[in-house]
């Protein structure tokens, strides 16, 4: 039955039993595989609703499956008491015609009868177990491993490989772990992680780790570490299932057994941003309400600066948060959960704003967004201004002192012609009784 969401699809197969689905599995076929607590293991046909059901008679140790997994016709079945494997003679068949047969496993010719919460099988066949007591545990064909190094816990929940060959798993109180081969990273709460109460992992349809809990879906990016909270926004809600009933379908699709039926999860974000996206909405000043984006130059009574911006994150807007810088007066990023930010009293010069926003406390943070402005001088304080300042006093000065040099030199040519006219006066007094003098004589 459609639930009505575009990304959920629910099947109610089975109306007379309350089922209590504990494990899922897709295997080569495409048909789903289901473990229950005390109603056995189911084979699901999607296509057309039909269900094969296996119980005890049919080989199995006991009617609580706990975990399933396989490859080719090989299906790993953990229940409670010990592996069991189911080998088909024809995987393709649903019915009877597969050829269906169970057998405990044994591993250096003992049975195992260990609990185990998970098996998994990677891409290399190796058969990793998490336990209920041993931690995690490797089956590579021949011989069972157990790692020492991992002391600090015992008990694995679930398991998965990521497109990088890298080993997941959950653990009880201390979240995940990653394994790559040589060494183990913890993923817990610190990393983003909405809750260590984890029901299940897997890889969705474009490589990411889905951590199914209570409260909804951790998406992790296996190759930043990002992690995306998917949960009531997105139609999931709290998600009443039990440990490890969470399978990946050949198509990506990850299913999840709840109480009431099945739930299929597909991510439809491939080729979509896995960022918030952030723009600027709005600039304003004091002395000019009404400022376009493309304006960057304001007047020096206009320099008191707003500037509006929003974060746009549909799946969990509550979480975004943001850090700006204003390069030009400080280059220290500031923290904030406010979309408008003010800066009062700037002085004249060029500044630009940057601003980021970010998921809660991840390191997933859009892109920076930048808006450059001006402020400019007063007229008085322009260069051209004090330099025509200048130029216009050093011409006064230079034609207060060329007039006074003029005036100087009149004066002194004034000067100069008085006392030639007084001696010239002088000697036309002096020479006509010189000449009476020369003639008596």
């Amino acid at each position: 039955m459609a639930s009505g969401n575009e990304k959920m699809k629910r099947f109610n197969f089975s109306k007379n039993v309350d089922l209590h689905i504990v494990s899922l599995y897709e295997d080569e076929a495409g048909y789903i595989w289901i473990g229950t607590f005390d109603n056995g293991l189911f084979r699901f046909n999607p296509e057309n609703g039909k269900v094969v059901r296996f119980g005890e008679k049919e080989g199995l140790t006991n009617a609580n499956v706990i975990s399933i997994d396989g490859k080719d016709s090989v299906v790993w079945i953990a229940t409670s008491g010990g592996i069991v494997q189911c080998r088909m003679k024809d995987p393709l068949q649903f019915g009877k015609d597969a050829g269906y047969s169970f057998e405990k496993l044994m591993f250096d010719d003992k049975r195992f009868d260990g609990f185990v919460y998970a098996v998994f099988i990677d891409r290399n066949g190796r058969a990793w177990f998490g336990t209920d007591g041993n931690g995690i545990m490797m089956y590579d064909g021949s011989k069972l491993h157990s790692f020492p190094e991992l002391n600090s816990f015992k008990v694995v929940y679930s398991i998965t490989e990521d497109a990088y060959s890298n080993i997941w798993f959950s653990t009880q109180f201390q979240g995940l772990y990653r394994y790559d081969g040589k060494h183990f990273r913890n993923f817990n709460l610190s990393n983003g992680l909405s809750s260590l109460e984890i029901i299940g992992i897997s890889i969705d349809n474009i490589g990411n780790v889905i951590v199914v809990n209570k409260r909804g879906i951790d998406v992790i990016n296996p190759k930043n570490f990002d992690v995306k909270k998917i949960g009531e926004e997105s139609g999931i809600g709290k998600l009443d299932a039990d440990l490890n009933a969470v399978t990946r379908d050949s198509k990506g699709g990850i299913w999840i057994g709840s109480r009431n039926g099945l739930v299929r999860f597909y991510n439809y974000n491939k080729g979509v941003t896995d960022r918030p996206k952030l723009i600027l909405k709005k600039v304003y000043t004091f002395m000019k309400q009404m400022v376009d984006l493309r304006d960057t130059v304001f007047d020096y009574n206009q320099n008191n600066i707003s500037i509006e911006y929003t974060g746009i994150w549909y799946t969990q807007p509550d979480i975004i948060s943001y850090r700006y810088r204003l390069k030009g007066y400080s280059n220290d990023w500031i923290p904030t959960r406010d979309r408008i930010v003010t800066f009062p009293n700037l002085p004249p010069g060029r500044y630009t704003f940057e601003v980021v926003a970010s998921l809660g406390v991840q390191s997933v943070s859009s892109n920076v967004v930048a808006y450059s402005f001006i402020i400019k001088k007063p007229l008085w304080k322009e260069n051209w201004i004090i330099l025509s300042g200048i130029l216009l006093l050093s011409s006064g000065v230079f034609l207060f002192i060329r007039d006074r040099d003029i005036k100087v030199r009149r004066l002194e040519s004034l000067k100069k012609e008085k006392v030639e006219y007084q001696f010239a006066t002088l000697k036309s007094q002096v020479n006509p009784h010189f000449y009476s003098i020369v003639l008596i004589h």
